[in-house]
């Protein structure tokens, strides 16, 4: 929370800046709409480092790490967490009970839709940019560089599988 608060206040500040720029006359052909700049990007990266991260729930697989940002995942109700996956990090074909919003901070990431994984419907997501997901909509996913991604939905968290042999809970313990 006082992350949150640290990160709107930094916010705050910057387009305080932006503002009395203006009213000092700077850049008169700026247009007077708000914008956002990649700026933004470096800001949630270091949000991201402020964060408590743990491993990723038994029904992703090894080696990414989660943090949670707002609300609770194993409850009712909204959550936001971030997902630390890194190079070559892939989730098989599965889906939600609920719809997600989907958001790349940084690194390279891939989202394809559908119920057998194929590579050729792997696109990948524009840093900044939102991808929503519906409720049960079947997708997989693979970073091809270190990624943090920002997940937004409704509680609790739970994933299915497409192809059952795909759940890391399934798989034979070593």
């Amino acid at each position: 929370m006082r992350t949150a608060i640290a990160f709107l206040g930094a916010l705050g500040l910057l387009a305080g800046c932006e503002r009395s720029d203006r009213t000092a006359g700077a850049d008169l052909n700026r247009s007077g709409a708000d914008t956002m700049t990649t700026a933004a990007i470096p800001a949630d990266s270091a949000a991201s480092e402020a964060l408590q991260w743990g491993p990723a729930p038994p029904g992703l697989p090894a080696g990414g790490r989660i943090a949670v940002v707002d609300g609770d995942p194993t409850k009712a109700g909204a959550f936001t967490i971030r997902l630390d996956a890194p190079q070559g990090y892939e989730v098989r074909p599965h889906h939600h009970p609920a719809g997600e919003k989907v958001r790349l901070i940084e690194g390279a990431f891939s989202v394809g839709h559908g119920k057998r994984w194929e590579d050729g419907k792997l696109a990948p997501l524009a840093a900044g940019t939102e991808l929503d997901l519906a409720a049960k909509e079947p997708h997989f996913v693979r970073a091809t560089e270190r990624s943090i991604v920002e997940i937004r939905s409704e509680g609790p968290f739970e994933i299915t599988y497409e192809n059952p042999g795909d759940d890391p809970r399934k798989a034979p313990v070593q």
